[in-house]
């Protein structure tokens, strides 16, 4: 993302397994649209209780 550049999409995605995550090999992932100022709120769901999970955030903009 080039800087000062405001994100057009931006979301979380996890996994139990994978450590080099992508959205392609992600568990579950979400798609948001910021605000103005570039920011967000997520709720992950699907997560397994006392395990550990792998979580990425990402952005992507028009530049």
């Amino acid at each position: 993302m080039t800087t000062g550049s405001t994100p057009t999409v931006a979301g979380t995605c996890w996994s139990a397994t994978e450590r080099n995550l992508t959205l392609e090999n992600s568990s579950g992932h979400t798609i948001n649209r910021p605000g103005a100022d570039g920011q967000y709120t997520d709720t992950l769901k699907g997560l397994i209780y006392n395990k550990k999970h792998y979580i990425r955030a990402y952005a992507t903009n028009n530049a």
